[in-house]
């Protein structure tokens, strides 16, 4: 079984955030979750969805983005390995 997920990193852009968030709702195939990394001032906020959301914080006066995608990796390493991904 072959499952999706849908990462982003954000930093105070809730609207982007959330106009990401209605496009992955009104997908034909939505994913099996979305990670979303959260560099913002303040905590990003999402309404309940069809699919599990997990933010992850990461703090800071600067754009962490080095620190943000070393954070993803650890997020994507704790997912079981579901073989090569695919490509479009």
């Amino acid at each position: 079984m072959t499952s999706l997920s849908a990462l982003t990193l954000v930093r105070n852009r809730q609207a982007h955030l959330d106009r990401l968030v209605e496009g992955l709702s009104l997908s034909a195939t939505p994913p099996d979750e979305l990670v979303v990394i959260d560099m913002s001032d303040a905590p990003v906020t999402l309404p309940p969805l069809s699919f599990p959301v997990r933010i992850e914080r990461l703090a800071g006066d600067a754009l962490p983005l080095a620190a943000a995608r070393g954070l993803h990796r650890v997020v994507v390493s704790l997912r079981p390995y579901a073989g090569p991904a695919r490509r479009a």
